[in-house]
């Protein structure tokens, strides 16, 4: 049969306001912080481009809700949970 791409976890809130992220901030350097900032806005930016494209060669005919939550991870790494506003 045909394999359908799933996802098993997913989440609904911006990098930025993840909770790990943000104790890890407070440990961080000035520097360090400021560069992981930028760096995070670009893998949201990153992400939501992704997002609009899938959304614009959706099919006519698909009904309901595309995206319900969408998370970001490494291989080893803890999922973050990214924005995906209608």
């Amino acid at each position: 049969g045909n394999k359908i791409p799933t996802c098993h976890r997913s989440s609904f809130d911006s990098l930025m306001d993840d909770s790990n992220f943000e104790m890890f901030m407070e440990y961080a350097d000035a520097v360090s912080r400021k560069q992981y900032r930028e760096e995070a806005k670009q893998i949201e930016e990153n992400a939501m481009a992704l997002i609009d494209a899938i959304r614009a060669v959706r099919p006519a005919a698909l009904k309901g809700q595309l995206f319900k939550k969408i998370s970001l991870s490494s291989t080893m790494g803890v999922p973050v949970k990214i924005d995906i506003k209608d």
